[in-house]
């Protein structure tokens, strides 16, 4: 409110209030848009929330929008997505806060079919080294990670890496990563202080967790990488 140069926000996801609010700006109608924050005659306004965006029935990407580089950066890597949202409320993420907007509906997996058919137009026009997924959690659902890089390794057969959670990898996973051409895996460790990151960054994995998922894709042959931060306000 103490800020003239800011007039409108957007809360939750802003795919379709992104369409509704350029469709309607200008016209009285702009402010009955959900996800709408507005500031009217000083007022501040926050209209209603809509669901969380339904990823089987978005607009398909527009790769053809961007350069080349832009997209395969070195010309090796290409990143993808088949899902969306994490159950956890880590204390430096925006997550918590989606969390709280839409609950259990946050994390959605996209249709393995449709990423497939994404896969297949990208690899036959940027011809990547590997593709890399950037998704969160999607682990959380074990059985659709395993057929999705199943489904790569046999109907494209090309290199991925991934990024995981190490309370979700097991032996199961592990096999599975290693049979379907995971080249890497990063996992999240932030702080190597087991009381530090449950205190501090709402994190509980123990460092045994950590010390075996990390032991057990390393006896996959599969390389590791490992998420770290410094500089925490806090006493180090």
């Amino acid at each position: 409110s103490e800020n003239p140069s800011i007039d409108y926000l957007c809360i939750g996801e802003g795919e379709s209030m992104v369409i509704d609010f350029l469709k309607n700006f200008g016209k009285p109608s702009l402010r009955d848009i959900e996800n709408l924050v507005y500031k009217h005659n000083g007022k501040i306004t926050p209209n209603p929330l809509r669901p969380a965006e339904d990823l089987s029935k978005m607009s398909r990407f527009h790769w053809k929008l961007f350069r080349k580089k832009a997209i395969t950066g070195n010309g090796s890597a290409l990143q993808v997505s088949a899902s969306r949202g994490c159950p956890f409320s880590c204390t430096y993420c925006c997550n918590g806060i989606y969390l709280k907007h839409y609950g259990k509906q946050y994390l959605r997996f996209r249709p393995v079919d449709q990423v497939l058919k994404e896969l297949h137009h990208l690899h036959k026009k940027y011809k990547p080294k590997y593709f890399y997924f950037g998704d969160e959690m999607i682990f959380f659902n074990k059985n659709y990670a395993i057929e999705l890089f199943r489904r790569i390794k046999t109907e494209l057969n090309v290199y991925y890496g991934c990024m995981a959670r190490v309370e979700y990898i097991d032996g199961e996973i592990v096999s599975a990563l290693k049979e379907t051409n995971c080249k890497y895996i990063a996992m999240g460790i932030e702080c190597g202080d087991f009381q530090f990151r449950k205190q501090y960054l709402n994190r509980h994995m123990t460092n045994h967790q950590i010390e075996s998922a990390f032991d057990l894709v390393k006896t996959a042959e599969i390389q590791t990488t490992s998420f770290n931060m410094i500089g925490y306000p806090f006493d180090n």
